[in-house]
């Protein structure tokens, strides 16, 4: 397997980023074309429109919310708290020296209750990411250890993983969620059987 310095592996996942990001877009407007033409039979022109208008709005707007703000949603789903006052000093001396020795601007701190020893790296690019430890690593570890973790962590920051593990979280739940709005559309439009169930169907897309 061949090798690749930081550098390389900066650009190969700045780079795959973008070519995902196309490939979603794409993806994503062909779906809506196909769901559209789908369930046809049962619109209007008027309404079919409607439908094709709001699903590439709804696209573009979820893969802009869920790029700028996946460090907030990964951040609370898993309950995440800052790591404030003397009790995570350590924890911040840490993730401070690492970043320095990294050349990285300092992240957001978190800690999340667990008992559990884990970690996790998050944000679209170093300038907005965070990392956030689990209080059963803080608690078992030791320093040495906690380094180790931490600098695991900086370096899916500094490589772009975690703007790469983002896009790929993105086109998986857009699809998921187009696919579900086809399936409801069916449902109740009854398969494309008579025009009053697409009546039905647009009503239920619309009102998502």
């Amino acid at each position: 397997m061949e090798k690749k310095d930081f550098y390389e592996q900066i650009e190969s996942n700045k780079r795959n980023s973008w070519i995902l990001m196309i490939f979603v877009i794409l993806t994503l407007g062909i779906l809506t074309v196909v769901i559209s033409g789908a369930v046809g039979a049962n619109f209007d022109l008027g309404v079919m429109f409607i439908f094709f208008a709001f699903m590439s709005v709804f696209n573009i707007v979820y893969i802009l919310y869920t790029y700028y703000h996946s460090d907030s949603v990964a951040l609370k789903s898993v309950g995440a708290y800052k790591a404030e006052g003397d009790r995570y000093k350590q924890y911040r001396n840490i993730v401070e020296e690492m970043s320095i020795a990294g050349g990285l601007p300092v992240p957001r701190i978190y800690v999340t209750n667990s008992a559990d020893i884990n970690a996790f790296a998050t944000g679209r690019d170093p300038e907005h990411a965070a990392i956030c430890v689990t209080e059963g690593a803080l608690a078992k570890l030791s320093r040495e250890e906690i380094k180790a973790v931490i600098g695991h962590e900086m370096t899916h920051i500094r490589n772009y993983d975690i703007r790469f593990v983002t896009f790929v979280a993105v086109m998986v739940g857009l699809i998921s969620i187009i696919s579900q709005v086809y399936l409801r559309s069916l449902f109740w439009g009854g398969g494309g059987r008579d025009r009053r169930g697409g009546g039905n169907a647009a009503l239920m897309i619309l009102g998502l």
